[in-house]
C-alpha cells in the first residue's frame, strides 16, 4: 500500500512541478496556513458480505495546519469532527433462532429448545456516526493553467491518512412485523413436519443498539483531496476541494454463526439487529464530499 501511495504522489508530483516550471522559482511563496471551515457529502456503512445499506449524509468540521517545504511541496495535520448518517433496507428478512418451547404430545408437556424460522417482511436500520478525526497528509501544490480569475492563486492535492475515533456509533431498528414458523423438524419431541407451521405473529418494537458492541470502530482511512485556492490577500484565502475518506481497516464483528436479527431471550423473542447478526463478518464506511475552507497565512 505505501508503495502505490508514493508511487501516486510521484507521478502527481512530477506532473505539477512540470506544468509550473513558468513561474519564478525566485517568487516570494507563504509557507504556513492554519485553515478551518466545513465539508458535506454522502457517506455509507458498507457491510461484508453486501446488505442493502443505502447513502446518507456526512457532515462535519475542519481545522488544519499545512506547511510548505518548497514552493511545492508541503505537509498537512490537523483536528476534525465528522457527523455521517446511514441506513439500512432489506426485505424478506430471514432469521433461524432456537427458543424454549412447550410441546404438548399424548405423554403430556415437555419444555425443549425448538428450532423456528422468522421471516421479516421489511427490516430497517438507521446508523448515526460520530468521529473526531485527525488526518497527516502529504501536499502538492502549484498553477498548471491560465485561469482568469483574478484571486486565483493556486491548485493542490493532498494524499495520507486519516485517524477517525469513534465519539457516538449507534444503530436504530424499525422492523414491520415477523411471521414466526416452528419446524419443520423438532429435535427432542420425535415430531417432524411436512411443512413450516406459522405460529405467531412477533411485532418488534423500535430499539436502539450500540454499533461499537457489533464490532471496534476505530478506523484507519485512505484520504484524499484537491482543490483550488483563491488568494485576497497575503494575509488569507478560501479553499475549495473535493474530498474522498475511505476506511482501510474493517471494523470485525464476533458473531456466531447462527446469530439471527430476530433472535430469542429465554421463551420470548427480541430484535438483535443486522449488524449484531451473522449476516455482517464486519463493515466499515466511506464519504465524499465538498469543503470550504477559510487560511490564515503568515
Amino acid at each position: 500500500m505505501t508503495h502505490k501511495i508514493g508511487g501516486l504522489l510521484l507521478v502527481v508530483a512530477m506532473i505539477m512541478a512540470g506544468a509550473a516550471q513558468g513561474q519564478s522559482r525566485g517568487d516570494k511563496y507563504i509557507k504556513s496556513h492554519i485553515g478551518v471551515g466545513l465539508h458535506g457529502g454522502l457517506g455509507r456503512v458498507l457491510t461484508v458480505p453486501h446488505g442493502e445499506t443505502t447513502l446518507g449524509m456526512t457532515l462535519g468540521l475542519d481545522a488544519d495546519y499545512s506547511y510548505l517545504l518548497t514552493e511545492h511541496f508541503g505537509v498537512k495535520a490537523g483536528v476534525g469532527f465528522s457527523y455521517c448518517k446511514s441506513s439500512l433496507d432489506a426485505e424478506d428478512l430471514t432469521s433461524r433462532p432456537t427458543k424454549l418451547t412447550t410441546i404438548t404430545t399424548s405423554g403430556g408437556e415437555t419444555q425443549l429448545m425448538a428450532k423456528y424460522q422468522c421471516v421479516t417482511t421489511r427490516a430497517k436500520e438507521y446508523y448515526t456516526m460520530a468521529f473526531a478525526e485527525i488526518p497527516l497528509m502529504l501536499m502538492i501544490q502549484g498553477t498548471p493553467m491560465d485561469f482568469s480569475i483574478e484571486q486565483f492563486h493556486s491548485c493542490y492535492f493532498a494524499l495520507g491518512v486519516k485517524t477517525a475515533i469513534p465519539v457516538s456509533c449507534n444503530a436504530k431498528t424499525e422492523y414491520s412485523s415477523t411471521k414466526v414458523f416452528i419446524g419443520k423438524e423438532i429435535p427432542g419431541s420425535g415430531i417432524t413436519l411436512d411443512d413450516y407451521l406459522q405460529v405467531e405473529n412477533y411485532e418488534p418494537e423500535k430499539q436502539s443498539y450500540s454499533m461499537s458492541d457489533a464490532g471496534n470502530m476505530l478506523y484507519f482511512m485512505l484520504a484524499a483531496e484537491g482543490g483550488v485556492t483563491l488568494k485576497f490577500n497575503d494575509a488569507g484565502e478560501m479553499v475549495f476541494a473535493l474530498f474522498a475518506d475511505y476506511a482501510i481497516n474493517h471494523s470485525t464483528t464476533d458473531n456466531p454463526a447462527d446469530a439471527s436479527p430476530i433472535a430469542s431471550s429465554g421463551n420470548q423473542f427480541v430484535t438483535n439487529g443486522y449488524l449484531k447478526s451473522s449476516y455482517v463478518s464486519m463493515f466499515k464506511y466511506f464519504k465524499v464530499g465538498l469543503k470550504i475552507q477559510y487560511n490564515f497565512n503568515w
